[in-house]
């Protein structure tokens, strides 16, 4: 979903900032400046803000411009580049009124890559469905809390992973929505019973986390007394389920502060010309892997468009995806787009994708591959 980046602090579509020079593209609802060069240290930015009259204030990432803008609401200014990485804008007017239009974007040094799926032969791709077997997902989110801050889109972004996984992939989902640490270890509990060596199992956690003092990771279920760790769920725990399952496969996805804990040895991927019997073989193998929304590091809970940036992309890969995508190139598909809407909301979120740590992985990958194919 497109990202106007336009904000207006009261309703008047009459007052806007528009950037003439150079283009903005939008790239997966990214807002961004593609620079050929790499080296450069600064881009030359011409805009107009209109109407002109009663501007108040015109700033460039915090830095007073009203100086530049001329009496036709013209403005010209050269903005300096973060070194070796991508830089954010946000330009913001404002009238005497308190009318106020921001313009958000980044520039970038590269364009984003687009990772496509694999598009492997038609009879090999119904043998690999039929041999990979039975596809489960247990889908939590969690928005209100008895002894933190209520979050504002976990809930939403559980319903609508579980609605696409169900709808596009043909999964079994279970849902839970503000969940308890019974609830949660209950349903981790009934999986590790039920589910056998022909069985593949998604856990998306999208809430709370926390991190202790000695670097220990955590879900925070509803429920939990944040002055009482044994109420809320060790990441090692959530690990000790994966490892002690008899499913096949079995991604974690964690869209919580500090996920990047349960992060284990990296994922090697295949290179892009692997045959499709080594496919199938390396896959009749364990795989525990986690895909996290950040490093030992806070998290956004908002900024796509009613959902969590880590979210959002998420849905976005998993809508298009329309091949074989294994887990490591769904992460890289929403690496960029995640690291970029971050920068646009001040927090760098860098998303990682490893083997889960103590799980007992033995090299195989997750598949996602769609009903339609």
């Amino acid at each position: 979903a497109a990202d106007s980046g336009q904000q207006f602090a009261m309703l008047d579509d009459q007052f806007r900032i528009n950037v003439i020079t150079p283009g903005i593209l939008l790239t997966r609802g990214i807002r961004s400046i593609p620079i050929a060069n790499n080296k450069a240290k600064f881009i030359s930015i011409m805009g107009s803000v209109n109407p002109p009259t009663d501007v108040a204030g015109l700033t460039l990432n915090n830095q007073n411009i009203t100086d530049k803008l001329t009496d036709t609401g013209i403005f010209s200014v050269d903005v300096a580049l973060i070194e070796n990485d991508d830089t954010p804008v946000s330009i913001e007017a404002v009238k005497n009124d308190g009318t106020k239009s921001v313009e958000r974007f980044v520039v970038v040094r590269q364009i984003l890559e687009q990772i496509k799926p694999r598009y492997l032969s038609d009879i090999f791709t119904k043998r690999f469905k039929k041999d990979l077997g039975n596809y489960h997902a247990l889908v939590i989110g969690n928005n209100v809390y008895a002894d933190l801050d209520d979050l504002g889109t976990a809930v939403n972004d559980a319903q609508q992973i579980a609605k696409v996984l169900k709808n596009n992939y043909g999964y079994k989902t279970q849902i839970l929505e503000n969940a308890t640490h019974l609830q949660i270890v209950q349903a981790l509990a009934d999986y590790q019973d039920k589910l056998g060596k022909l069985d593949n199992l998604v856990v998306y956690y999208a809430g709370h986390g926390l991190i202790d003092e000695r670097q220990n990771g955590f879900w925070i279920p509803t429920d939990a007394n944040m002055a009482d760790k044994s109420t809320w769920i060790p990441n090692k725990v959530i690990s000790e389920f994966m490892s002690s399952m008899q499913a096949k496969h079995v991604m974690v996805i964690a869209d919580s502060c500090y996920s990047g804990t349960m992060s284990g040895s990296a994922i090697r991927p295949f290179p892009e010309d692997v045959a499709e019997n080594d496919i199938l073989f390396t896959s009749r193998v364990k795989a525990r892997t986690v895909l996290t929304s950040g490093g030992l590091q806070p998290v956004l809970d908002s900024g796509g468009d009613g959902h969590s940036i880590f979210a959002s992309a998420l849905l976005d890969v998993l809508n298009e995806n329309d091949g074989v995508m294994e887990g490591y190139r769904l992460f890289k598909a929403l690496e960029q787009q995640v690291k970029l809407r971050s920068k646009l909301s001040g927090i760098q979120q860098s998303p990682e994708y490893t083997a889960i740590k103590h799980a007992g992985h033995e090299g195989s990958e997750f598949y996602f591959l769609p009903e339609s194919i």
